[in-house]
C-alpha cells in the first residue's frame, strides 16, 4: 500500500487525506500528529504518508469525538503501526486498527482505506504528466502530448463541460481530467492562473492533438 517513509507536502497531504489545506496546517501548527510523521525544513512542512489517514480521522471524526479522545486514538494508532516498514492491506484489515477507548472502540480502517486510494490516485496523475524544457517552455503536460495540464483543470474548475475538452483534445479520456484535477490540487500553480478564455489562446484546440515537437 505504502512505505512509512515516504513524506508529502501540507499540500500534497490534504489531498491524499480528503480535508482542506487549513486543516492540515491547523493539525500541524497545533501538534496533532507525532512529530516522527512531520518534518520541518527549507520553510516547507511535510507528513510522512501514514499521518494522512490520521489527519483524515482527526478532522471527519470531530463531530462525534472529542479532541482528547481523536489525540488519544492517533497516539495508539500510531504506536502500534511504527513497527511495520509497510503498511499494507493485511494490516489495514487487522485489528491493529481498532482502538478502544474508555466504552467506545474507533474503527479507522475506512480512514486508511480513503487515504490509500488517494495516494493511489495521485501517483497515477504524477506519472501522467511530464515537464520537459523542450515543450511549451517546461510547464506540466500529459505524457507524450503538448497539452497543459493546468489548462484542462482550470478549465474543468471553471465548468467547462467533459464532452467539450475530450472533443477538443481527442488524446485525451474520461480518466486524464480526474487526474488533472487531482495534479493542478496537489500542486496548485504559482501566480495568477490564466482566465480561460487566455489558456484557450495559448493552446489552441485545433493544435493540441498534434504530435510534439
Amino acid at each position: 500500500m505504502a512505505t512509512f517513509e515516504r513524506r508529502l507536502t501540507a499540500t500534497e497531504a490534504a489531498v491524499v487525506a480528503g480535508v482542506t489545506l487549513r486543516d492540515v496546517n491547523r493539525l500541524l501548527d497545533r501538534d496533532i500528529l507525532p512529530k516522527a510523521l512531520t518534518t520541518k525544513g527549507d520553510g516547507e512542512r511535510r507528513v510522512a504518508w501514514l499521518g494522512c489517514p490520521l489527519i483524515r480521522f482527526y478532522v471527519l471524526s470531530a463531530p462525534d469525538l472529542t479532541s482528547a479522545t481523536r489525540r488519544f486514538v492517533i497516539r495508539v494508532a500510531f504506536d502500534r503501526l511504527r513497527r511495520h516498514v509497510v503498511i499494507d492491506r493485511p494490516i489495514v484489515e487487522s485489528g491493529e486498527l481498532n482502538v478502544e477507548h474508555g466504552a467506545i472502540t474507533v474503527a479507522l480502517r475506512a480512514y486508511f482505506d480513503a487515504a490509500a486510494d488517494q495516494l493511489e490516485q495521485l501517483a497515477e496523475a504524477e506519472a501522467l504528466v511530464e515537464q520537459d524544457s523542450d515543450v511549451l517552455g517546461g510547464v506540466p503536460v500529459f505524457r507524450g502530448t503538448r497539452i497543459p495540464v493546468y489548462d484542462i483543470a482550470g478549465a474543468l474548475e471553471e465548468g467547462e463541460s467533459r464532452k467539450d475538452l475530450l472533443h477538443g483534445y481527442p488524446r485525451l479520456t474520461d480518466r486524464a481530467l480526474d487526474l488533472a484535477l487531482i495534479y493542478a490540487r496537489a500542486h496548485p500553480m504559482r501566480g495568477r492562473p490564466p482566465k480561460l478564455s487566455e489558456r484557450l489562446q495559448a493552446t489552441p484546440v485545433s493544435s493540441a492533438p498534434g504530435p510534439r515537437k
